[in-house]
């Protein structure tokens, strides 16, 4: 389980805030005013991110970030109040057997993300022989509009995705 347990989308001066991104544990969501400085309940929903996600794409119409859900994949919604998830992007899928401990998306700008999930990796995964015990999955991934012009779909390209192991791993830069 991520160690970011909650759901943050910015949009214009507003803020909205889910403390926590498990629905069954969730108090609503909330959101913080940056030019007034107040807060208030937006509503009994839940971002369905985890962590914070990337400000909103209006090249696309959607905010992105990381699903709430087990597989936390990159996902997409296109409206607040409550939201509703409209895209799941399917990006790395482990081996049973890692834990995953933090997880981060970066936006690298027109439509372009990197995905960075850390794990702890267990003695069955076969790294451990060879001195590894965290390892970090950086997945390159594009969303960009569906080939027929008459659709407002979005797809996702998957580009190179890249494991780095190390006995000390705690961070990438």
């Amino acid at each position: 389980m991520p160690t970011r347990d909650f759901g943050a989308v910015v949009k214009g001066n507003t803020i909205f805030l889910s403390p926590s991104a498990v629905p069954e544990q969730s108090i609503g969501t909330y959101c913080f005013n940056t030019v007034t400085r107040e807060w208030e309940k937006a509503g009994e929903w839940v971002l369905p991110f985890v962590g914070k996600a990337e400000p909103y794409a209006p090249e696309f119409g959607h905010w992105f970030g990381l699903s709430a859900e087990e597989s936390y994949h990159l996902c997409a919604i296109s409206s607040l109040n409550p939201p509703t998830m409209k895209y799941v992007f399917p990006d790395f899928n482990p081996p049973e057997d890692w834990l995953l401990f933090d997880l981060t998306l970066v936006s690298l700008g027109s439509g372009r993300f990197c995905t960075a999930k850390f794990y702890d990796l267990s003695a069955d995964s076969g790294f451990i022989d060879d001195g590894f015990d965290n390892a970090v999955i950086l997945t390159g991934v594009e969303v960009v509009r569906s080939d027929d012009d008459q659709a407002e779909e979005l797809k996702m390209i998957r580009h190179k995705s890249k494991c780095v192991s190390d006995r000390d791993l705690e961070y990438v830069l």
